[in-house]
């Protein structure tokens, strides 16, 4: 291989397609590089191993033809320290001094063995064989490391759904199972936040359950930023709600895909056993109250009939010989008895309808005033002085005015009831721009804070130290006639201070 005249070293190019040439003899690597340019391969030139390592550093070639001798080094030992900088390297040993021991060493080492002078077809198939054996090298280590990488991310994948199972394996409620659910797909995403939203209460987007995370998250779900993902979970081709993660996420959609599954079916059977749970605690108490119902009724019932038979029955007996005020009084008797029973069962009928909602109101415009005073005059027992607070000139309110009356009436009688003998009970009307609120208050001994939220209930009977009997559906009667006259009741109450009962009704017009 003669050398043909010195050429300017080709500049630095980039390992995928570059050959180094290292030869000492300044005329052999110029033309070993004018051939390879000539076939439209990139190379150039060194003369020395410390040139030669200082370019692997810099232009990082893909194939080094190393001489065997060079002033600072042998080419074996180059090519090993060259294939130590990079192992995708292809060296390829070049001497004129072919010896089985030199072969040897170089195949051992080195990916290859020419002797000089080397023809240039060998020379060139050699070069191509090695820029292709270096460039698949490369292809196989990004392979291995897109493998290993996509292996990891599975794995981290796999170990998510197994940290979901765990957690969800301990949570029952609702609310524990979205917490779990938002918590791991944090971890395993990756991402800056974790929202779970479902579709609750006849809502028409999905709302804000449970959240993970410090990026902020919108309280009900609506359009998002490019900064954000959202993963619908469905159950059975019905959608219960949403998964949103907020900023870059390192999980692929089939795992969310996957996980959402998972996650939807979680939040689905935690629902399910909600709504069971209500169910069983509704089942349970409608028993307690069937139980409370037939225990009341019979010992409230038992009483007046009681004595209706009876002194019907003493009646009977003595009637020719009893006088007229002895049979006037047991006349008398059996009328207040009477009237006790038709009472307690026109509380029966009103609580069923309260209950089944069909209770039926008239509302007109009606005199407050008016109304009040009618439940004064027949709560006049003398013992307990009713102080009446309402003006003459109030407005009209929208109520029913017999059912007003006996919202009033029954509230008026429980103050009574529940105060200390000779206590003033209070009736007194509070207008505001929409309505009033008459308030009946009593400065009996008050109502337990504990028992406060109860007292509307049917059954709720709490012993405040005054005479209490009946079946205990009083006040849910009243609340029950007030909301169906478009108002609403409450209650107040301190210990030792009292209680005031407050209906608030809308005005006339």
């Amino acid at each position: 291989m003669t050398a043909p005249a010195t050429t300017e070293q080709a500049p630095a190019r980039s390992r995928t397609d570059s050959v180094l040439v290292v030869d000492d003899d300044e005329a052999m690597r110029d033309t070993v590089v004018e051939i390879l340019d000539g076939a439209g391969i990139a190379a150039e030139g060194v003369g020395s191993a410390a040139d030669a390592q200082e370019r692997q550093r810099t232009a990082r070639p893909a194939v080094a033809l190393v001489d065997q001798r060079l002033p600072d080094a042998s080419g074996l030992e180059l090519g090993t320290a060259l294939k130590r900088g990079d192992d995708d390297m292809t060296v390829v040993l070049v001497t004129g001094y072919a010896s089985l021991e030199n072969a040897i060493a170089a195949v051992g080492e080195l990916d290859g063995f020419l002797t000089k002078p080397v023809p240039p077809p060998e020379l060139l198939r050699v070069v191509s064989a090695g820029l292709e054996r270096a460039r698949l090298r490369r292809e196989n280590r990004m392979l291995v490391a897109e493998l290993e990488s996509s292996v990891a991310a599975r794995t981290t994948e796999l170990s998510g759904l197994v940290r979901l199972a765990e957690a969800l394996a301990a949570a029952t409620e609702l609310q524990d199972v979205a917490d779990a659910c938002a918590r791991v797909a944090l971890e395993v995403t990756g991402a800056d936040a974790a929202g779970v939203y479902l579709l609750e209460d006849g809502a028409l987007a999905p709302r804000l359950r449970a959240r993970a995370g410090t990026a902020p998250l919108p309280q009900e779900l609506g359009p998002t930023d490019a900064e954000s993902r959202i993963v619908t979970l469905t159950v059975g081709g019905l959608q219960i709600g949403s998964l949103l993660l907020r900023g870059a996420v390192g999980a692929q959609p089939m795992f969310l895909s996957t996980y959402a599954v998972a996650t939807a079916v979680a939040l689905q059977n935690a629902q399910r056993l909600s709504v069971e749970r209500d169910a069983v605690e509704r089942l349970s108490e409608l028993s307690r109250m069937k139980s409370t119902l037939l225990a009341t009724v019979s010992h409230e019932l038992r009483t007046p009939l009681t004595t209706v038979v009876g002194f019907a029955d003493l009646l009977g007996q003595q009637f020719d010989t009893a006088s007229q005020e002895e049979q006037r009084e047991m006349i008398d008797l059996i009328i207040d008895q009477g009237h006790q029973l038709r009472v307690l069962i026109e509380d029966l009928v009103d609580a069923s309808r309260v209950e089944f909602g069909t209770l039926h109101v008239e509302c007109i415009d009606v005199d407050a005033r008016d109304v009040i005073d009618r439940v004064a005059r027949g709560a006049a027992d003398g013992s307990h002085p009713l102080e009446v607070r309402v003006s003459n000139e109030m407005r009209p309110v929208r109520a029913d005015a017999r059912r007003f009356q006996q919202v009033m009436t029954n509230l008026v009688a429980n103050a009574m009831t529940h105060s200390p003998p000779d206590s003033p009970v209070v009736v007194e009307a509070r207008p505001d721009d929409a309505g009033v609120t008459f308030a009946v208050i009593d400065r009996g001994k008050g109502i337990d804070p504990a028992f406060l939220p109860q007292i509307f209930e049917p059954f709720a009977q709490q012993e405040r130290g005054g005479r209490g009997t009946g079946l205990g559906l009083g006040l849910y009667i009243v609340r029950g006639l007030v909301e169906a006259m478009g108002g609403r009741i409450e209650a107040r109450s301190k210990l030792g201070e009292g209680t005031e009962l407050c209906t608030w009704l809308p005005y006339a017009g």
